[in-house]
C-alpha cells in the first residue's frame, strides 16, 4: 500500500480532504462506490476517493473490505474529537508514520523560533513522499518557506510530537549504541587475539613464550589487556599490553582506570594501537608507544580531549 501511495502526489485539496473528512466521520458514509458518487457530483472539491481510502487505511484509520470499509478504534477516536482538532490530529498521525518509517529523518529536524512561537524545521521530502507533504500542506500543518518546511503545532499535538521524537531517539540511541558496542566488542576480540600471536612471534625464542597470557576477559580492572615480556631475556612479566583497536581514522577512548595503571607502570606499560582492516596483511606491524602516560601528553602529535565530566557536590557545603 505504501508503495502505492508513493506513486502519486495527493489525494486531493483542502477541501476534498474535508469533505472526505465529513462523510466518513461525520456523515458515517461507509461505501466506497457512494463516496465516489457524492464526489463526482460535488464541483467545488478536488479528491481521489479510491486512493484517500487506501490513505486512510495507511493510517490505520479505516478497514476496507471490498466496497465497504469501517473506523478502527483511531478512526472511532478522530470521529469523537472530529469538530476541534481533526485536522492537527490525523496530521500528526502522518508525521509519526513518516518517523515510523524512517520516510523523515528525526536527526535532521530542527527548532526555529518566531517570537514566542516555535516552528520545526522538517527535512526535505524524498520525492516519493510527495503525498504526505502536500497533505500536510493542505491541512495547514506544513509551511513552505523558500524551499524550506516548517511544522507548527498545538500545544497539545505538540507534546504528543516531542514525546512521538523522545522515544524514536530512544530507540534509536539504544539499537545504534548496542551495534556499535557489539561491534567494539567484536574488534577488539579479533585485535586481542592478534596481539598475542604478534607478541609470540616478537620474541619467538623466549623460553617463556606460551605464558603470554590474554587476562581481559577475566580482570576487567587490571588497566591492561596482555601480559608478555620485553625481550628474551625477561624472567619475568614485564610489558603490560594494553590493545585499541580502531578503523580508518587513529583514536581510541582511554579509560581513568587505565590511564591510572599506565602511570604506576611507567616504561612496562606499553599501548598497542591496531588497525583492524590491516591486521590480515603478513607485513603490518601495530603502532606500539611505550609508557603512554608520558608520552601521549608531552609529544605534540596526539591531542588528548576529555569528553565528559563527572561532577558530585561535596557532602556537608551548602550554596
Amino acid at each position: 500500500m505504501l508503495e502505492e501511495l508513493k506513486q502519486f502526489n495527493t489525494i486531493g485539496d483542502r477541501s476534498g480532504i474535508l469533505f472526505l473528512s465529513r462523510q466518513i466521520f461525520c456523515e458515517g458514509v461507509s461505501n466506497a462506490e457512494l463516496l465516489r458518487n457524492k464526489s463526482v457530483i460535488n464541483p467545488e472539491i478536488r479528491l481521489n476517493p479510491k486512493l484517500s481510502l487506501k490513505f486512510l487505511m495507511f493510517l490505520d484509520l479505516i478497514h476496507i473490505s471490498g466496497e465497504e470499509f469501517s473506523l478502527t478504534k483511531k478512526g472511532v477516536y478522530l470521529q469523537n474529537n472530529f469538530e476541534n482538532t481533526f485536522y492537527n490530529k490525523i496530521g500528526l498521525l502522518v508525521i509519526k508514520r513518516l518517523i515510523d518509517l524512517k520516510i523523515l529523518d528525526i536527526n535532521s529536524i530542527k527548532i526555529e523560533t518566531r517570537g514566542s512561537v516555535v516552528f520545526y524545521e522538517l527535512p526535505a521530502f524524498p520525492l516519493n513522499a510527495a503525498i504526505f507533504r502536500n497533505f500536510l500542506i493542505e491541512i495547514g500543518l506544513l509551511q513552505n518557506i523558500k524551499g524550506i518546511y516548517y511544522l507548527h503545532l498545538p500545544k497539545d499535538q505538540e507534546e504528543s510530537f516531542v514525546r512521538t521524537i523522545r522515544k524514536r531517539h530512544r530507540l534509536i540511541s539504544q539499537d545504534e549504541l548496542l551495534k556499535k558496542l557489539e561491534k567494539q566488542r567484536e574488534q577488539g576480540i579479533i585485535a586481542e587475539k592478534w596481539v598475542v600471536e604478534y607478541e609470540k612471534r616478537r620474541i619467538l625464542n623466549h623460553d617463556l613464550i606460551e605464558k603470554i597470557k590474554l587476562i581481559s576477559d577475566i580482570d576487567i580492572q587490571a588497566g591492561y589487556d596482555i601480559l608478555s615480556f620485553n625481550n628474551r631475556y625477561s624472567t619475568h612479566y614485564d610489558r603490560c599490553i594494553e590493545v585499541k583497536s580502531y578503523s580508518d581514522n587513529l583514536h581510541f577512548y582511554w579509560s581513568k582506570n587505565e590511564s591510572e595503571i599506565a602511570f604506576l607502570k611507567g616504561d612496562n606499560y606499553f599501548l598497542y594501537l591496531i588497525d583492524i582492516n590491516k591486521i590480515s596483511n603478513p607485513n603490518y606491524e601495530p603502532l606500539i608507544i611505550k609508557n603512554p602516560k608520558k608520552v601521549l601528553h608531552e609529544d605534540n602529535n596526539w591531542i588528548v580531549e576529555t569528553q565528559t565530566y563527572l561532577i558530585s557536590k561535596i557532602q556537608g557545603i551548602d550554596f
